[in-house]
């Protein structure tokens, strides 16, 4: 009797800490994930926002757009093709590449990725970028082939010199 007075006492408590420490460590821990999926989503906006506005001065450079309106030449196409080189080399693009309003491939690099003239037009990203005068970032999706997920950043050219077509 005596072993069960004092025995059941002191379970109940084992049992009681243990409980609340459990609960205690789940809640802090909870909280540090929801702190650190904040923190890498400030990040990862930060990111697109910086790339964003990489590919929205690319697009404005007096040399894409002269290239642009030169389209045929071969010196044109080099321009286009430097200018695709140099911003695919900055960190985190794989690809960058142009397209004409209708969703036909012009240039791409690395060369050899995408076929000239190819149809992007049933691409995730073409309908809503085309659409916009400013850059569009389009939401993570799969694609064959490595990296499995990639977002699109992609800004409207005007090479006509009469501001951003819609």
């Amino acid at each position: 009797l005596f072993a069960a007075v004092v025995l059941l006492p002191l379970a109940l408590l084992g049992y009681l800490s243990l409980a609340l420490a459990t609960d205690a460590l789940r809640t802090e821990v909870e909280a540090r994930i929801k702190g650190s999926a904040e923190a890498a989503r400030e990040y990862v906006e930060h990111e697109l926002t910086g790339a964003a506005s990489l590919v929205d001065s690319y697009a404005d450079r007096p040399v894409v757009l002269d290239a642009l309106r030169r389209w045929g030449t071969q010196e044109a196409k080099v321009l286009i093709h430097e200018s695709l080189e140099e911003l695919r080399n900055r960190p985190g693009i794989a690809q960058a590449f142009i397209v004409d309003p209708r969703g036909r491939l012009l240039a791409a690099e690395p060369r050899g990725s995408l076929s000239d003239g190819e149809d992007l037009s049933a691409a995730p990203w073409f309908r809503p970028a085309s659409s916009s005068p400013r850059p569009f970032v389009s939401e993570a999706y799969g694609q064959d082939g490595p990296p499995q997920r990639v977002v699109a950043i992609a800004a409207p050219v005007s090479p006509g010199g009469s501001g951003r077509p819609r």
